[in-house]
């Protein structure tokens, strides 16, 4: 069976894996490039501004995900920050970024 990560390293998505004390122990290339640097080894609080920073404090906390959408100079993007469980325990979380096309269609299934 292939690597777990492999799924990351040619997503077109920026993906950004840290353990619970927020250290970062993964980054896909998209990721380097779209943070500006690589953060394996450093801590992902010196990478937000409060109040984001006592957000994520607290999702590691609580082992819950989140998901948000934000526009930074007229780019959308999908934020998707999910915990990363090993035996059904939190052992760290995924922040994957994915920049949207203008108009995401939204379909209603029955």
């Amino acid at each position: 069976m292939r690597n777990v990560i492999d799924w990351a390293k040619t997503m077109d998505a920026a993906v950004c894996v840290c353990d619970l004390k927020g250290i970062v122990t993964y980054m896909n290339d998209k990721g380097k490039i779209d943070y500006g640097s690589d953060l394996t080894g450093k801590e992902i609080f010196t990478c937000h501004p409060e109040p984001a920073k006592a957000k994520f404090k607290a999702l590691l906390e609580s082992g819950k995900e989140n998901i948000y959408s934000i526009e930074k100079n007229g780019i959308k993007k999908m934020v998707y920050q999910l915990p990363v469980t090993e035996n059904g325990a939190c052992v760290g979380y995924a922040e994957i970024v994915k920049q949207l096309p203008g108009k995401v269609p939204h379909f209603v299934r029955k």
